[in-house]
């Protein structure tokens, strides 16, 4: 049983460090005082299972499993598409169509324009022509939007029965259909098989990364994204993602370098600049230049309401860290 004499400081700052000393203090033999320092769970992101090197040039093996970070979603305080759908149209042809209970899936926009339309123009064009491609696609497309994955792949199977091919968009919503419904390896095929175009490529690709990323794998994701980016540079999102999986392998400086990339191409996209704030902050420990990037997302009047919510708690979290970092110091000088 411990001694009433027995006493305990515990001094918590925000960075997290080791032991720094115990001190033995001449209060009785049972009587002692410790100094240490510890981090709250929620200020760094945990991060998903992956191999690779960081910046320190260690080799980097994470803890699996999802990234929680108190409020945060699988990749910690890092904003995706559906924090900013306008970030997505901007800079590329695709659109994010949500699944419930499964995620968010880039598509292509034309496909997911009025769909309610599309659905009543398939359905009239079925009756009269039931072999019709478009009508079977776009009806699919429709049961994987309201969370309907068995809907969905029975209206490509139907298309497929009828000897209709294996075009690359019905293949997308199947593996995605196949995805919602626990059936990687079936959906793996699917997105192969979509990669015959230059836009399949690219959506197969993403749509993977987005997939690994959200199972906790980020070297995986990087594979796919990395894929996507070498077929074209200039794809905004896949680079923003890169830039994401990079981060949540430690590898903070390949990071920066694909959302900068990202930021050439569309100098104003505001997932760049908050992604990129949170690497600055969090990886790299650039509080200045962190700052910068985070006061281009919330003075842009087109932020969105998610967006902004999260850099403004982004800012909070940085100005907590920078005067823990200062008060150290202060304490170090003395």
């Amino acid at each position: 049983m411990r001694s009433a004499q027995h006493s305990a400081l515990i001094l918590t700052y925000r960075k997290p460090i080791s032991l720094l000393a115990v001190l033995m203090l001449g209060l009785g033999a049972t009587a002692c005082t410790t100094l240490s320092f510890s981090s709250p769970e929620s200020d760094e992101p945990q991060r998903p299972e992956a191999q690779g090197q960081g910046d320190d040039g260690h080799e980097v093996r994470l803890a699996s499993g999802v990234v929680t970070e108190g409020r945060s979603n699988v990749s910690g305080d890092l904003a995706f598409a559906e924090d900013d759908r306008s970030s997505v149209t901007r800079s590329s042809s695709f659109q994010i169509l949500p699944i419930p209970g499964v995620g968010a899936f880039y598509m292509p926009a034309h496909t997911l324009k009025d769909m309610r339309a599309q659905r009543s123009k398939a359905r009239a064009r079925l009756k009269d022509h039931p072999e019709d491609p478009w009508a079977l696609r776009a009806m699919a497309t429709y049961e994987l939007a309201i969370g309907n994955p068995h809907g969905a792949k029975t209206y490509v199977d139907v298309a497929r029965g009828k000897g209709l091919g294996f075009e690359p968009e019905s293949s997308l919503v199947l593996a995605m259909a196949l995805v919602a419904l626990g059936q990687s390896d079936q959906a793996a095929e699917e997105f192969a098989r979509a990669e015959t175009t230059e836009q399949g490529f690219l959506l197969a690709n993403i749509n993977q990364g987005m997939q690994a990323l959200q199972r906790g794998n980020a070297s995986v994701a990087a594979t796919h994204f990395s894929r996507a980016v070498s077929r074209d540079g200039r794809h905004v999102m896949a680079r923003i993602h890169l830039g994401q999986a990079y981060y949540l392998m430690r590898m903070h400086t390949q990071a920066i370098k694909q959302l900068d990339e990202a930021l050439v191409v569309d100098p104003s996209n505001l997932l760049a600049h908050y992604n990129r704030a949170i690497v600055l902050h969090r990886g790299l420990r650039e509080f200045k230049r962190a700052r910068d990037s985070l006061e281009i997302v919330l003075s842009a009047p087109e932020t969105g309401s998610s967006l902004r919510k999260k850099a403004l708690g982004a800012v909070r979290n940085l100005d907590r860290d920078a005067q823990g970092r200062d008060n150290l110091a202060t304490i170090g000088s003395f």
